[in-house]
């Protein structure tokens, strides 16, 4: 089932009708909802929020999910959601994962390469495995993944797995995609990052050759668009197919640092 929240019903003759409202599935959940039906008439109703924090009392595994609302309102130097998994327990940073950008170097030169600069559950850094929606292996650390803007949330799976995710000894990282809805939405963005918005570091301005910030041009623009697939007269429904597009670009201008002028001895 989607992700999102859930109100269930339960009704028979005889008894009273119990509503259970303020279901939460998140991505990859197993959740269970137990109903005590009471003696009484249908026309009567037993009405129970559920708690906000709940115990997965329906799996064994140690997991942690990252919502759509960390994604969009957590600060990303890159906008790489894959830098979001250091909040997740048992994940550590054994190299430049903070700096993770599309393709294989990041604008200051370091290697961007998630697969090398992330560990979780105390596994070698390569030991982990990245999922969509429908099955397919996703690479953050590659040229191609997914927009934040059209990331619903996704989960880290580490510890005890369930036959479904026992593939890689790290760890399982799940993403679940965002969907269109009856009405059509959308959205255009463009992110920007320039070296003249930077401090200069404290070791450029220690020696006796003051050196230049580097150079940084790095702009990440794009939108994202959806809504009901539905044709008038032959496919009128609005509230069965959907569609959602996503699309990100991203330009980056960098160079050497050199000297810029050279400082008095005291």
């Amino acid at each position: 089932m989607p992700v999102g929240r859930y109100s269930v019903t339960v009704e028979t003759k005889g008894f009273k009708k119990v509503v259970h409202s303020g279901i939460v599935l998140n991505v990859g959940d197993k959740v269970a909802v137990n109903f005590t039906l009471v003696v009484g008439t249908v026309s009567e109703i037993v009405s129970v929020q559920s708690d906000a924090v709940r115990v997965d009392t329906e799996s064994a595994t140690a997991s942690g999910v990252i919502s759509g609302t960390q994604l969009k309102e957590l600060s990303l130097n890159s906008r790489n959601y894959a830098q979001l998994v250091l909040l997740v327990p048992g994940a550590s940073d054994s190299g430049n994962a903070d700096q993770i950008f599309p393709g294989a170097t990041a604008p200051i030169g370091t290697n961007s390469s998630l697969s090398k600069s992330m560990a979780i559950a105390a596994k070698k850094t390569t030991a982990g495995g990245w999922r969509g929606q429908c099955g397919p292996r996703l690479k953050p650390d590659s040229a191609f993944f997914s927009s934040i803007d059209a990331i619903s949330e996704f989960r880290v799976v580490r510890g005890a797995y369930d036959a479904e995710s026992g593939r890689s000894a790290g760890a399982q990282v799940n993403v679940i995609t965002r969907s269109g809805t009856a009405d059509i939405h959308g959205g255009l963005y463009e992110f920007f990052r320039n070296n003249y918005l930077n401090a200069n570091s404290f070791f450029n301005k220690a020696g006796s050759t003051l050196v230049q910030r580097p150079v940084l041009r790095y702009n990440d623009f794009g939108g994202t668009v959806g809504g009901p697939v539905y044709i008038p007269k032959l496919y009128p429904q609005r509230n069965k197919t959907f569609f959602f597009v996503s699309e990100e670009a991203r330009r980056i201008v960098t160079a050497p640092i050199r000297p810029r002028r050279f400082l008095c001895p005291a």
